[in-house]
């Protein structure tokens, strides 16, 4: 019996470890913000009639294969944080099996596969959507599986591989509407992909009708099935100015990109972000050029066509950006919308290193090269690991313990006390009264805006800050991390 390579042990002691620190924390954090509402709002709705409803559409919270996932987790395993977010757990399973695969079909050198796994996987802030129940994580995972799909066709050429890949997108999207570019953006690299053909077509561009009769009847086809079923959430998305968030700047989605993938590190003090996206920006702009210049010296091998069709996917999701900015008036993506642009890059970094290792097989510096990216990529991931709280809603962390923590100091058997929060902190809190069933103070009210709501509550909580302008006729009870304060009424 052969005994498994050094790479496939680390493909099954790794993945196995990023799973577990992202269903630990899918158990331990507290819920978060867009969580709380999503949950409060739509636990009951069915999913179905929110294609037709305008009652569903408040806000973009409601990511309908999220909400439709966690309905079922719900109703089967009882509300709770981790059934709640299991979903997304269960999508991370399949982006680190997809990932996994992806990087063996091309490379079975220890250190460049090393180095392709832990760029697709060793992401902070990526791991936080895995761990949380909101559409990017299960859009993510989607993604991938379409990816891995899309390259199986180019490999083999085989039309279910190509329907695979546009089903998986067209699923992305309904778990996050931000999924309608990558969608969009398979579509443009598959085509453009095709009129190169195969290794018989070399590289000499061919229109063949039958074939794109194919490549362009299954996306549209897709895409026309979307467009029924989108065409009135994305008008009352449109109409309440819900795409009206973002970067002002094209080069702000790429900054937004580093700045979130360092989780607050600052490697190099003030020189950290800028640092980072000139390092970024450098390797992008080399691998890019990479498989154009990898591709067209050798068109016929299937890996190349990958690693261009990797370049493609990159530069048609701008493209589209671009086009959604200049038609559309709509800002480019940031943040959480940014997300896929991770792993797109990913992507088209190990493609780099395995096309240097393929082309340049007696180039000594690679291995190390790639062996000490890995190795620093973990490295970050471990000081970015976040065993309490999630970037983006960091203000959460201690909202369940804030809750609990009152619940056990007001003595039981007299009147419910009054909770007034800041309105960052209301869902959540709002969240765990119910969940806990809470009777020894009041859910706090909702109130828009900047501030606290206004009243005579026998307690508060918000930020340090605002603490500071209550005067003294509010006492500190309890300060937590993250700078956020309890406060007790003076009697």
């Amino acid at each position: 019996m052969r005994r498994p390579s050094a790479l496939s042990t680390a493909f099954l002691l790794l993945p196995a470890a990023l799973l577990a620190y992202t269903a630990y924390r899918a158990c331990a954090l507290s819920m978060t913000h867009d969580e709380s509402v999503s949950f409060l709002w739509f636990r009951d709705v069915d999913v179905l009639s929110c294609f037709f409803e305008k009652g569903c559409w408040p806000t973009a919270n409601n990511h309908l294969l999220n909400t439709w996932a966690w309905q079922q987790s719900v109703r089967l395993f009882g509300a709770s944080e981790w059934a709640i977010r299991l979903p997304n757990v269960a999508a991370h399973l399949v982006y680190l099996l997809c990932s996994v695969a992806l990087v063996r079909s091309h490379s079975r050198q220890f250190w460049i596969g090393l180095a392709g796994f832990a760029l697709l996987n060793f992401n902070p802030y990526l791991l936080d959507f895995f761990s949380l129940a909101r559409g990017y994580g299960l859009s993510m995972g989607l993604s991938m599986a379409s990816l891995y799909a899309f390259f199986a066709f180019l490999r083999r050429e085989r039309w279910p591989a190509l329907l695979a890949a546009y089903s998986l997108a067209a699923l992305a999207v309904l778990a996050n509407f931000v999924a309608l570019n990558f969608l969009a953006s398979l579509w443009a690299s598959a085509l453009i992909i095709s009129l190169w053909g195969g290794e018989e077509q070399g590289a000499r561009p061919r229109f063949r009708w039958r074939q794109q009769l194919w490549m362009n009847g299954i996306p549209l086809g897709i895409g026309l099935v979307l467009a029924m079923l989108l065409y009135r959430p994305l008008s009352y998305l449109q109409a309440g100015s819900e795409f009206n968030y973002g970067a002002e700047r094209f080069w702000m989605t790429f900054r937004s990109v580093v700045q979130d993938s360092l989780y607050n590190i600052r490697y190099f003090s003030d020189d950290t972000l800028w640092a980072f996206s000139l390092l970024y920006g450098l390797f992008i702009l080399l691998a890019l050029g990479g498989a154009f210049w990898f591709f067209f010296r050798g068109p016929g091998e299937s890996w190349r066509r990958q690693y261009l069709a990797a370049a493609l996917l990159f530069l048609m999701s701008c493209a589209v950006m671009i086009a959604q900015h200049y038609l559309l008036g709509s800002h480019y993506l940031e943040n959480r919308k940014a997300l896929h642009f991770i792993p797109l890059s990913a992507l088209l970094f190990f493609f780099f290193l395995h096309g240097l290792g393929s082309h340049f097989p007696r180039w000594r510096a690679l291995n190390p090269a790639a062996g000490l990216l890995a190795l620093l990529l973990l490295y970050h991931l471990g000081r970015a690991a976040a065993f309490g709280h999630a970037l983006e809603w960091w203000y959460d962390k201690n909202t369940r313990e804030m809750v609990e923590y009152l619940d056990r100091n007001i003595p039981p058997g007299r009147e419910a006390a009054s909770l007034g929060v800041h309105w960052m902190f209301q869902p959540t809190t709002f969240f765990y009264h119910q969940f806990l069933g809470v009777t020894t103070f009041t859910a706090p009210p909702f109130v828009g805006g900047d501030g606290l709501p206004e009243g005579n509550f026998d307690y508060y909580y918000t930020f340090e800050g605002q603490a500071r302008q209550m005067g003294k006729q509010y006492a500190v009870l309890r300060e937590f991390k993250e700078g956020t304060v309890l406060l007790r009424r003076n009697f």
